[in-house]
């Protein structure tokens, strides 16, 4: 069986009735169109006024810069060692200044002697200013040490090294590294065995002066000189690498020192 569709368009009228019903549906919609053409534009315009006010905004703020009192004195700074470096900030003056670099700031870093376990649980951390911050270890252990040291924050890491074995008897040697976190002469600490009024009363044991104990570095400050060589020769010094206005707005920071002869 073979099925034909057939369409009896404005048989009966003459009319095309499916043309004036879309007409119709068309003329029905005119409005909604007219509606959204009038919010994409007013959506543009919004835009537009968006953007306009985001480049007065700049615009205002370059202004209040170029108005401001140094706003023209921009300086670029340059070291003529590539051991050093040199920065220049808003306020900076021109100019000119030799510097010799004699030491760069260094953390202090010292080992105990060979240990098996530690002599006693108290112990006693001494910043450069003489004050102390006393430790209590769980245990003898080294491992115990190590953490009471480091959960201290006295400004002072430690880790255990290991150091072979001890001939006599077998037993795994170990050393206690102290790490200070601050650069500087003022960085320096000392650790002892016992507790801060033994330290105070002089019976306690510097473990970082014992024999066999060494200070792998030594807290130190960076150290300049301006104008060497000269009659007006000047030593500056910072705890860091870097020293602050060393001219008006002007940081100078080393990197590295001179071999020493």
């Amino acid at each position: 069986m073979i099925r034909v569709g057939i369409s009896f368009t404005g048989l009966s009228s003459g009319l095309n009735t499916a043309d004036l019903v879309k007409q119709l549906i068309a003329v029905e919609s005119i409005p909604q169109q007219q509606l959204q053409a009038k919010v994409k534009a007013e959506r543009s315009e919004i835009t537009a006024l968006q953007d306009l006010n985001t480049r007065v905004a700049a615009l205002a703020k370059l202004a209040k810069e170029l108005t401001a009192g140094d706003a023209l004195a921009l300086f670029t700074a340059k070291g003529s060692s590539d051991t050093v470096s040199v920065a220049a900030r808003a306020g900076a003056s021109p100019g000119s200044i030799d510097v010799v670099v004699d030491a760069v700031a260094t953390a202090q870093k010292s080992v105990t002697a060979t240990l098996s376990t530690a002599p006693t649980t108290r112990f006693t951390l001494t910043d450069a200013t003489g004050e102390h911050t006393q430790l209590t270890a769980a245990s003898t252990s080294l491992d115990d040490v190590v953490a009471a040291i480091n959960r201290a924050d006295a400004g002072v890491t430690a880790v255990k090294v290991g150091a072979g074995t001890d001939a006599a008897t077998g037993e795994k040697l170990y050393r206690l590294q102290l790490t200070g976190a601050a650069t500087g002469a003022a960085g320096a600490f000392s650790f002892h065995a016992g507790t801060a009024a033994e330290v105070d009363a002089g019976t306690a044991t510097n473990l970082l002066a014992a024999p066999g104990a060494a200070t792998v570095t030594a807290a130190a400050d960076s150290v300049v000189r301006l104008w060497a060589g000269t009659a007006a020769e000047q030593t500056v010094t910072s705890a860091s690498t870097t020293f602050t206005d060393l001219l008006p707005g002007v940081d100078v920071t080393v990197s590295k020192a001179p071999p020493t002869p």
